[in-house]
């Protein structure tokens, strides 16, 4: 995914959830705070999974790792299929 397309991703607001589909698959991710630093949320529209990234010291940053893991799973579902 390029710089330009996970721009798009990014809401303006990183209090807001941002949901994509990527071949079928929808996710969201939400941004959690607490004390240890922003952490990315990821759940899925059509599977149970749901996954939470290490705290990093910023909400965008989270954000952006939310859907790079998100694209990673994609990846190895579609490779398994």
């Amino acid at each position: 995914m390029g710089d330009d397309q996970m721009n798009e991703l990014i809401p303006g607001d990183l209090e807001a959830d941002s949901t994509a589909s990527v071949d079928g698959l929808t996710y969201t991710v939400s941004i959690i705070h607490d004390e240890t630093g922003y952490r990315a949320h990821l759940t899925w529209r059509d599977r149970v999974e749901q996954q939470t990234t290490p705290p990093f010291s910023n909400a965008r940053s989270a954000m952006i790792e939310g859907h790079s893991l998100a694209e990673e799973y994609i990846l190895a579902w579609r490779s398994h299929s």
